[in-house]
């Protein structure tokens, strides 16, 4: 993959490719050879409140959705961004400007976390701290939050934005997360690979 293969990107808010409401543009610059390889939106508050405006609809009947059916569902996350796994590698260098043995690295650390938080979502442990009292019943209760919003890290986007999308969904969240402006390619080929997948309302911007 050269830079000759990316256009220029969008935004993903509900599934669709969009550009800002102001289209407004910045340049992905590689800063291992300092060309510039394609452009991104450049987000406004405005493009952040339709992204939330996005998820919420979508958090009420992802909330209720069974633990089993996320997990399956971010099984099957994993399976589709393991087909294409090979274009991680060649997005790092032209990102973040990092080998592409380290881009590698990075990239077998995120396909590990949709599984890992499947699992985890439905082996979840807790203390009741009045289980002990006399008279008292003790319980943990887990409720879902709502609309996680997030953002992407510079020098590490692919592994942060693996971190922080997984665990969301499985815990019955929705969500936003903002790649960083200057390291986007690698999160925005994720929201792409995984708009056809998520929930309607999710959205990445």
């Amino acid at each position: 993959m050269t830079k000759d293969d990316i256009g220029p990107q969008s935004m993903f808010i509900a599934r669709r490719q969009l550009g800002t409401a102001e289209r407004v543009t910045e340049p992905v610059i590689n800063p291992a050879t300092g060309v510039e390889v394609t452009t991104v939106p450049d987000g406004t508050a405005h493009d952040f409140d339709t992204a939330v405006n996005a998820a919420m609809p979508a958090f009420e009947g992802w909330a209720n959705t069974p633990p089993g059916e996320r997990a399956r569902w971010l099984s099957h996350v994993a399976d589709h961004l393991n087909e294409h796994a090979e274009e991680f590698p060649q997005l790092g260098p032209m990102d973040v400007g990092k080998p592409t043995s380290g881009a590698g690295e990075e990239t077998s650390f995120v396909m590990g976390k949709p599984r890992f938080f499947a699992g985890a979502g439905r082996a979840l442990e807790g203390w009741a701290s009045a289980e002990r009292i006399l008279c008292r019943t003790g319980m943990v209760r887990r409720d879902r939050l709502g609309i996680v919003g997030s953002a992407g890290s510079w020098k590490f986007p692919f592994g942060m934005a693996g971190w922080k999308i997984a665990p969301a969904p499985i815990a019955g969240n929705t969500l936003t997360i903002k790649p960083n402006e200057l390291t986007p390619l690698s999160t925005l080929r994720l929201a792409e690979l995984a708009a056809d997948l998520v929930p309607e309302g999710d959205s990445t911007s």
